[in-house]
């Protein structure tokens, strides 16, 4: 076993970890009587790791199975970001590949500015307003930690919000390719019961201000889904 574990610190470290069943932050640690220096200490003997600034496991832990364990990590920080767009869709199936970078949705002004994550984790952000932090948003367990992430329809939604069909007025940043935004909007709607998604779509994109402008986009798709599965 890696470090030393006799110390009390240590003994404390891996039994309060344990007892979570999850990586911790420093803060929460502190909270339990180990302090950075103690957790510093710990880092060096190699007892624990530290998987994100702030954010500590031990090492004798397995490694994580599931590859979105650097969205715990990050919403261990942060637990108001939002994992939305690509990472969204390749979350939800919804895509052909995985994207190049974590999309992560984070509240307008938020103070000290973005969440850091590791430094070989690869990440875009994007500052949105309260409401739209909270609208077709859900929390999933990653783990042993709640994640938000944006529901299938909201993530075709902002799929869309941030191509180049949809309105400058609506738009901070367009960097969707018309044809992803494309590709996300039919597995979406191959996966719904029919009617059923139209319906999920307009609940979301109503209050987002973008409904008008998608409507004419979704029903040409769904025109193609729908004949593409005719008998």
């Amino acid at each position: 076993m890696p470090g030393d574990v006799s110390s009390i610190s240590g003994q404390n470290a891996l039994q309060v970890l344990a007892e979570a069943g999850r990586p911790m932050t420093s803060a929460e640690l502190g909270n339990k009587g180990i302090n950075r220096m103690a957790l510093n200490r710990l880092v060096k003997a190699g007892v624990l790791e530290r998987v994100a600034r702030g954010v500590f496991q031990a090492v004798e832990r397995n490694t994580p199975e599931d590859a979105r364990a650097v969205w715990a990590w990050a919403s261990l920080r942060n637990p108001s970001i939002v994992f939305c767009l690509e990472s969204a869709a390749a979350f939800h199936q919804m895509t052909q590949g995985m994207a190049s970078k974590l999309n992560i949705a984070v509240p307008a002004g938020l103070k000290g500015g973005s969440p850091e994550l590791t430094s070989n984790v690869d990440a875009r952000y994007f500052s949105w307003p309260e409401p739209f932090m909270e609208i077709g948003v859900d929390v999933i367990s990653v783990e042993g930690v709640d994640v938000k992430v944006t529901s299938p329809e909201r993530t075709v939604v902002d799929m869309f919000r941030y191509s180049n069909l949809a309105p400058a007025s609506v738009r901070t940043q367009r960097f969707i390719e018309t044809e992803a935004f494309h590709d996300t909007l039919v597995r979406y709607l191959e996966k719904s019961p029919e009617g059923e998604g139209m319906k999920k779509l307009r609940k979301v994109a109503k209050p987002l201000g973008l409904w008008e402008r998608m409507k004419p986009q979704i029903e040409l798709v769904a025109m193609t889904v729908n004949r593409d599965f005719t008998p």
